[in-house]
């Protein structure tokens, strides 16, 4: 098991702890399953996500409309480069296992 502590840059009060079982397998930490490959995030509908992963996600202003939309209509943070995010938008990527480069890559 490797056990990751990152923390967030102008922030010493936060630190998030990422927990990787064998072969990247995503594990719950505190509700939140930490995906290998943050593009996984996009297989989901809003039901089946977790409560807490709901809140992390409405923290960068998705909801249950918006996220199950087939239009592109999406939260402001979703156009911003990593380097634009507020702090809180930050420690929310952060805690959904997204970094600068997963954060700011497209995905395929």
């Amino acid at each position: 098991m490797y056990i990751t502590i990152r923390k967030l840059a102008g922030s010493a009060a936060f630190a998030t702890l990422l927990v990787f079982g064998t072969l990247g397998a995503a594990q719950a930490v505190d509700g939140i399953r930490v995906q290998s490959n943050t593009c996984a995030w996009e297989n989901f509908s809003w039901e089946d996500l977790t409560p807490a992963e709901q809140r992390v996600w409405a923290r960068l202003g998705w909801n249950a409309r918006l996220w199950d939309s087939d239009d592109d209509a999406a939260p402001a943070s979703a156009d911003k480069d990593w380097s634009e995010l507020s702090n809180a938008e930050h420690t929310a990527a952060w805690q959904l296992g997204y970094t600068q480069w997963s954060w700011d890559r497209d995905c395929p």
